[in-house]
């Protein structure tokens, strides 16, 4: 009898493990090579079973040309987020399309990503997490060449792209407020800053190394050079400000351009006349440039279509 009484919290603690470890298993599931767990839901502590996002690896590490879905499970769960750290030390990966339903990434999701060419972080994404005053989302990918920040992103986190030292080309979305302190610090190859937003965001001592003030071009929209050149203290101490038109965005409405495939060419429509295009296969590489609405003569794959502004991914 005092063996039984002895024995029955060991039994309840075994079948409570089992139970919360059964649960646990049931948050998460891998597709086409991806891991997802079901979106946390804070105010209750349960889960939504129709929004996910992109966690790391059970086992090993993601490496790679990686193409993220919209939809997973045969379309009835939105990939929405990608978690903290979840391609962190990937350093095998070498490119990254997130979909444009991808709201968030969490803290250190790429960080030492060493092989990391090129990213294209979508439409969607409104943040980049730096919470606790830790970002680190790009931090030490050494290897990355050029960054588009999408136009719902109001702020850079401090580190967010420390130590990217091969980073030559950055884009400011045109709804950024702020670039925090060491944002890109130590990225002292950057040659050319492009702000789509007509108000300067603000920045700080060292968002930017002071050795870039003389050496990088920022280009500005039209008609705002003066302001960014008089915005004090620290905009206004880049000597190479540059008013640009962007491809006359101003003049084609936001969704009147679209991108389609017919016949092994890319097929661009409603764009205005002498727009710029340019493409970019899958590793980053600018496969063309100028200003044909048909272009031929790629190779079957992926590719990031840029032009008026706006980026689009089609598949030949």
């Amino acid at each position: 009898m005092k063996l039984r009484n002895l024995l029955q919290p060991i039994f309840a603690a075994v079948f409570l493990f089992a139970a919360f470890a059964a649960s646990a298993a049931d948050y998460y599931f891998e597709e086409n090579g991806i891991r997802y767990a079901y979106q946390y839901v804070q105010s209750t502590g349960g889960r939504d079973y129709s929004k996910c996002t992109v966690v790391e690896k059970e086992n090993g590490k993601y490496k790679g040309d990686i193409v993220i879905p919209e939809k997973v499970q045969n379309g009835t769960v939105d990939v929405v987020s990608v978690n903290s750290e979840a391609f962190k030390d990937c350093t095998e990966l070498t490119s990254v399309i997130l979909p444009n339903s991808v709201l968030s990434i969490g803290i250190r999701a790429f960080k030492g990503c060493s092989s990391l060419v090129n990213v294209d972080l979508g439409d969607g994404v409104e943040e980049i997490d730096g919470s606790a005053g830790i970002s680190g989302v790009f931090e030490e990918c050494n290897s990355l060449k050029s960054i588009t920040i999408p136009n719902k992103v109001e702020e850079i986190p401090e580190d967010c792209f420390a130590y990217c030292s091969s980073l030559e080309k950055v884009v400011l979305g045109d709804h950024l407020r702020t670039i925090e302190n060491n944002a890109f610090y130590n990225c002292l190859n950057i040659s050319e800053i492009t702000s789509l937003n007509p108000t300067p965001p603000s920045i700080y001592s060292n968002s930017f190394d002071s050795s870039l003030y003389e050496k990088a071009t920022v280009r500005v929209p039209v008609g705002r050079g003066e302001v960014y050149r008089n915005s004090y203290p620290y905009w206004t101490k880049f000597a190479n400000i540059v008013e640009t038109d962007f491809g006359g965005v101003g003049d084609v409405a936001n969704d009147a351009v679209s991108v389609t495939t017919s016949g092994g060419n890319i097929v661009l429509n409603g764009m205005a006349d002498g727009t710029a295009v340019e493409i970019y296969n899958i590793g980053g590489q600018l496969v063309y440039s100028g200003q044909s609405t048909t272009i031929g003569g790629l190779e079957r794959g992926i590719y990031i279509v840029r032009t008026g502004g706006q980026a689009f991914k089609v598949a030949l």
